[in-house]
C-alpha cells in the first residue's frame, strides 16, 4: 500500500509558532506547567472532552513522545483520572505492532499524565479527508490490520469501546495502529460509569446497545465501530447521523445507506459490512476471526499491495510498582 510520503510525514514536522502559542494558551487556561517531569510540552496534538494530548520532548534523550493529560476542569475529574489510569494499566498488558505503546504513567502535582509513543502519521479520518474514499484493496488491508490488533485486544478480555477513524492512525511506514484507549474496558469487571450513569463513546460509531445503555456490551460493539469505520474508508461519509434530543441521542440511518456503496465494492465486502453493523447484536458478527476469515486470501497478503509489514517484535518497558498498579519509570 503506497501513500504520499508527505501525507504520512506531515505530522512529523516540528511544532509551528501557532502551535507553540496555542500550547501556551492551554498551559495558562488549564494551569499546566510547561514541563512535566522530564518531558517538555510542545505543540498540541489533539483534545477531547476528557483532556489534551501534547507533543513532548524528553529532556535527556531528546526523543519525541505524545503525552496525554487529564482535563482538570472536567466535571467528573476523579472519574476521568481513573480512566487514564485504566488506560495505562491496559496498555502495559498489550504488546502488538498494531497498538500504540505506553512509555510512562505518572502524577505531577494534581495532574495525571500518560506518555505514549509518538506516531508521525495521519489518522484514518485525516487520510480520507485529504485523499477521498480509499480504493477497495487499501480499505481492506487497513481493515485486516486493525482486525488483527483488535482480535489481540479481545483475546485479553478487553474492549476498546471507541473505535472510529480518528482513533486509528498510520505510522510513517503506512501501517495501522489503534490509539486512544481512554474508554478501554475489562470484560471481566463492571466499570464505574454504570454507577455514574454515563454513556461513553462516539455516538456515530457506537453500537445501538452501547448508545442506549440497554444491555451489557461485548466484542460485537467494537466490531460495529470497526464496520462503521470501514464504511467511512470506502465512502468518506459517516454511516449514521446523530442529534442530541434533550436527554438522549437520536441516530438516523437512511435505509439505502449500505446500498449506496461505490460500484467497485464487491458483493462479499458489502455482505461483510452489513454483518458487522447489523443493528441486532444477535445477528452481528461476534468474532474478529470471522471478519478476517471473510476477507479473500488475495487481500491477506501484504505483498499484493506492495506493503511490507513489520514483525510484531516484543516491546519491553522497565515496569515498576506504582501504588496499586504497575507503571513504567
Amino acid at each position: 500500500m503506497h501513500y504520499d510520503r508527505a501525507v504520512l510525514q506531515e505530522h512529523a514536522a516540528q511544532p509551528t509558532d501557532a502551535h507553540a502559542r496555542l500550547t501556551t494558551e492551554l498551559v495558562l487556561e488549564q494551569r499546566l506547567p510547561h514541563r512535566i517531569g522530564r518531558y517538555t510540552l510542545l505543540g498540541e496534538l489533539g483534545r477531547g472532552g476528557m483532556g489534551y494530548v501534547f507533543g513532548a520532548r524528553h529532556a535527556l534523550n531528546g526523543q519525541h513522545y505524545a503525552i496525554k493529560i487529564v482535563n482538570i476542569r472536567h466535571r467528573a475529574t476523579v472519574y476521568v483520572a481513573e480512566l487514564l489510569r485504566a488506560e495505562a494499566e491496559a496498555l502495559q498488558c498489550l504488546d502488538h505492532c498494531g497498538i500504540v505503546k505506553a512509555v510512562k504513567y505518572g502524577e505531577h502535582g494534581k495532574l495525571r499524565y500518560l506518555v505514549l509513543e509518538r506516531i508521525d502519521g495521519p489518522t484514518f479520518y485525516e487520510l480520507v479527508r485529504r485523499r477521498g474514499p480509499l480504493p477497495v484493496t487499501e480499505a481492506c488491508e487497513l481493515l485486516r490490520q486493525v482486525a488483527l490488533a483488535l482480535r489481540y485486544i479481545h483475546d485479553r478480555a478487553l474492549l476498546h469501546r471507541d473505535l472510529k477513524p480518528s482513533n486509528l492512525m498510520l505510522d510513517s511506514n503506512g501501517n495501522a495502529k489503534i490509539i486512544d484507549f481512554g474508554l478501554v474496558h475489562d470484560m471481566r469487571s463492571s466499570g464505574p460509569e454504570q454507577e455514574l450513569d454515563l454513556t461513553l463513546g462516539t455516538p456515530e460509531y457506537m453500537a445501538p446497545e452501547q448508545l442506549d445503555g440497554s444491555g451489557q456490551i461485548d466484542t460485537r460493539a467494537d466490531i460495529y465501530g470497526l464496520g462503521c469505520t470501514l464504511y467511512f474508508l470506502l465512502t468518506g461519509e459517516h454511516l449514521h447521523t446523530v442529534k442530541w434530543c434533550g436527554s438522549t441521542f437520536k441516530r438516523t440511518t437512511p435505509a439505502t445507506r449500505l446500498s449506496e456503496l461505490p460500484n467497485d465494492v464487491p458483493s462479499w465486502l458489502e455482505g461483510l459490512l452489513a454483518r458487522m453493523v447489523d443493528e441486532a447484536p444477535t445477528q452481528r458478527l461476534y468474532s474478529l476471526s470471522s471478519v478476517l476469515a471473510a476477507i479473500p486470501s488475495g487481500n491477506q497478503q501484504s505483498t499484493s499491495l506492495g506493503l511490507e509489514l513489520p514483525s510484531c517484535c516484543a516491546f519491553q518497558l522497565p515496569f515498576v510498582a506504582y501504588e496499586s498498579g504497575l507503571f513504567a519509570r
